[in-house]
């Protein structure tokens, strides 16, 4: 047991309670019940199963959590194929391409105008190559993973491109990709079965901890998933660690400014929830001291990133990191778009993201809690903890 009975809910003196909620252990607990859930896909139950699930991470941690509904088009996935001659290809759509049925066209490696182009990981993001597809004049496009896993296993990074678009798009992994760079010239079939559900309610779940002054810091991460997998480190992870920032602040004496934990859905089709609640309190949003983001917080590779609008909040980052352990730290000049800080960043609010990126299993079926080095994990939390103690002047 968490020992919640210690916690007082709402007071304005709160009982000061010697509880650690920022441990590998609680960290590693909270990731499991949003995993457990499976799949958080919008206009599925498992988003619905995990909105009640995040409500009650925060109940458990002393906190009141509501529902703030939002209304949109979710696109759905279902299976794809590419046929060559009499060769049947495997694929996973990226949405939110249109389906199709028996759309030929021919494939080309070169990207070239009226055909489908064929492009590998390793010459650049999914976004960018969806682009230069669509903006190229393409009548279709293909992404190749390059990467294998650990084991050399194949693997197949699918995901979201341009909303409103109606390119056929799907995602292959390397052996295909390499058996179909093999075939340029011939002609393709494309069988892609996706679909709209239209105006589907989806939740973002926000618990607020108030502080001395009317001012607000925002604490933001998405439990919405891909349907590859459980989706762990993309972002169980990181409303896990959301949610035990919520319950340290609770625990504590009163911050100095008002605290909003969000936990948001919608953010792999295009940060939609983030964007629907910047937008329903934008005013409030207005005035923020400071939005912090957390996804991706620990991954099986690469260095660690600390991106942040104030250049000297970063060095702080950067020291509070390795004296937590971390030694591949990367302190960047800017701050990336693609997670759920960038609609608060569109309102003047200052941001911070840190995490280690680029993962092998990012968007794949294998972002499994088995490949999350917890304890990592928890240092990497503590070290963004800190800073935000900072800022709210309760460390």
């Amino acid at each position: 047991m968490w020992l919640f009975a210690l916690l007082a809910c709402g007071s304005e003196d709160p009982v000061q309670a010697d509880i650690d909620f920022l441990t590998a252990d609680r960290l590693e607990e909270a990731t499991l019940r949003l995993t457990e859930v499976g799949p958080r896909i919008p206009g599925t139950p498992g988003e619905e199963a995990a909105a009640g699930e995040v409500e009650a991470m925060f109940r458990d941690g002393g906190l009141t959590a509501t529902r703030a509904p939002f209304q949109w088009d979710v696109w759905m996935t279902g299976p794809a194929t590419i046929t060559v001659g009499d060769r049947v290809f495997s694929a996973e759509p990226i949405g939110p391409s249109r389906s199709v049925s028996n759309f030929q066209t021919a494939l080309s490696s070169e990207g070239a105008s009226g055909e489908a182009a064929l492009w590998f990981s390793s010459d650049g993001g999914l976004f960018g190559q969806y682009l230069s597809s669509m903006f190229g004049g393409s009548s279709a496009m293909i992404r190749s993973t390059d990467v294998l896993d650990y084991d050399g296993g194949q693997l197949v990074e699918a995901g979201y491109g341009l909303s409103g678009n109606s390119l056929p798009a799907v995602a292959v992994d390397q052996e295909t990709g390499l058996a179909l760079a093999a075939l340029a010239g011939e002609k393709v079939t494309f069988n892609i079965d996706t679909s709209i559900v239209p105006d589907h309610i989806s939740y973002n779940v926000v618990a607020k901890v108030e502080g001395e002054i009317d001012v607000p810091v925002f604490v933001v991460g998405h439990y919405d998933s891909l349907h590859l997998s459980e989706s762990a480190y993309d972002n169980a992870l990181g409303v896990a660690a959301m949610t035990l920032f919520a319950s340290q602040v609770q625990q504590g004496k009163k911050p100095r400014y008002d605290v909003y934990f969000i936990a948001t859905s919608g953010l792999e089709q295009g940060l939609v929830g983030s964007q629907a609640w910047v937008e329903q309190n934008a005013a409030l949003v207005d005035s923020g001291h400071l939005v912090l983001a957390l996804d991706g917080l620990w991954s099986s590779e690469g260095p660690f990133f600390v991106e942040a609008s104030d250049p000297e909040m970063r060095k702080r980052v950067v020291t509070a990191a390795q004296e937590e352990g971390i030694v591949d730290v990367v302190e960047e000049p800017s701050v990336r778009l693609g997670s759920d800080h960038a609609p608060f960043m569109g309102h003047g609010v200052p941001a911070l993201i840190c995490g280690r990126w680029e993962d092998r299993h990012y968007h794949t079926a294998n972002d499994t809690v088995e490949y999350i080095d917890f304890e990592m994990a928890a240092a990497a939390m503590r070290s963004q903890w800190k800073i935000l103690a900072e800022e709210l002047e309760i460390d």
